[in-house]
């Protein structure tokens, strides 16, 4: 599994590091397709659940089609739980300065001494709303589901929530433009 996982994030950096560099010739590229990192804090394990406080950080490329994304990120629980992703997101406009962000990813879930969901493999799947500033950085919050999909010995999932920062890259040259 963690095996897997590490093919699957080195395959996905590596195709956005290519995509980055020939970002000019993409004419779907638009201002917000750069990479991103989001750092998070919040919880995990809610609607009556023994929750636990969280912390995550979230690296999302350049976007490859469209607004599509790769992802890569992980979250930390005070319960010693970890969760480790890489997977698809997108930043889409909607009005004003605000942006939904749907994410979808295969995880390598470990709870330590939190809940256990039954399996090493989990699917995240994520929605977050997020409000850009004139710098290009938003504040956003975020909601997160895990499930094996039932594939593990039991599936109780879990769900998580987050206050976010979302960082463009390059971020301190945006008030020069």
């Amino acid at each position: 599994m963690i095996k897997t996982l590490a093919i699957v994030v080195a395959t996905t950096l590596l195709t956005a590091t290519a995509w980055a560099e020939d970002a000019p010739k993409r004419p779907w590229a638009q201002q917000g397709d750069g990479p991103v990192v989001t750092f998070g804090a919040g919880l995990m394990g809610l609607g009556g659940q023994t929750g636990a406080a969280a912390l995550e950080a979230e690296w999302r490329g350049p976007a490859l089609w469209w607004r599509l994304k790769p992802e890569l990120g992980l979250e930390v629980t005070s319960r010693g739980g970890a969760d480790l992703w890489a997977g698809l997101a997108a930043d889409i406009p909607v009005f004003g300065g605000w942006y939904l962000v749907p994410g979808v990813a295969p995880s390598a879930y470990a709870h330590g001494g939190g809940r256990n969901l039954g399996s090493a493999f989990e699917l995240r799947d994520s929605l977050a709303l997020e409000y850009r500033l004139d710098n290009d950085c938003r504040f956003g919050v975020e909601g997160a589901y895990l499930s094996n999909l039932g594939l593990g010995d039991r599936d109780p999932g879990t769900e998580s929530a987050m206050l976010t920062l979302t960082l463009p890259l390059g971020w301190h040259s945006a008030a020069a433009r």
